[in-house]
């Protein structure tokens, strides 16, 4: 599924895309931020990421650019995870974006995250046909973000997202869960 917004065209994300994509993902100004935290130190690296984590995880993968430009300058994706909060509970979508620093400021995570929550309606069945049945999905869509990433934050609020709870991940980093509901 391929959507635009007023600046972006939002596209899955493919191997053509690795050198954009390892482009922002071996900078460590992009990596701190993510679940990974660590950069990317080879292209093969990121050529890996671009594959997935395997064919039977439920997880979808976008490049963003600019229109009418080819460079990829972001990446979107939304992944079922168990619940970092409340494992016992079930999984649940969580959406992730990040973008090279050369765009920082100008918006585009906020409209892109806006742009996927509406197509995210129809495209969540499809995602959640190669779930296995005994997987109980959390309604709603969550992220998390490192509490000291204000700029995070405040995407997700403008885009709707409220604080549902917090959480210490696995390498000790202290997160804000949010959580909407559409």
């Amino acid at each position: 599924m391929e959507f635009t917004t007023e600046r972006l065209d939002i596209r899955p994300l493919l191997l053509t895309d690795a050198e954009d994509v390892y482009a922002i993902r071996s900078l460590e100004s992009v990596a701190k931020w993510g679940r990974k935290s660590t950069i990317d130190k080879s292209l093969s690296e990121t050529v890996s990421w671009i594959q997935g984590p395997s064919p039977k995880k439920a997880y979808i993968r976008f490049a963003i650019r600019e229109k009418h430009s080819p460079r990829v300058i972001g990446t979107l994706g939304v992944n079922l995870i168990p619940s970092p909060t409340a494992p016992e509970a079930g999984s649940r979508w969580e959406i992730g974006y990040g973008f090279h620093t050369c765009v920082w400021g100008r918006g585009y995570a906020t409209e892109a995250v806006r742009g996927f929550m509406g197509v995210w309606g129809a495209l969540r069945p499809a995602l959640e046909e190669g779930v296995d049945g005994d997987v109980r999905v959390l309604e709603g869509l969550f992220a998390s973000a490192d509490e000291r990433n204000e700029r995070s934050g405040n995407v997700l609020r403008k885009c709707g997202f409220e604080v549902v709870g917090g959480f210490v991940d696995e390498i000790g980093r202290r997160n804000l869960d949010f959580g909407v509901f559409i």
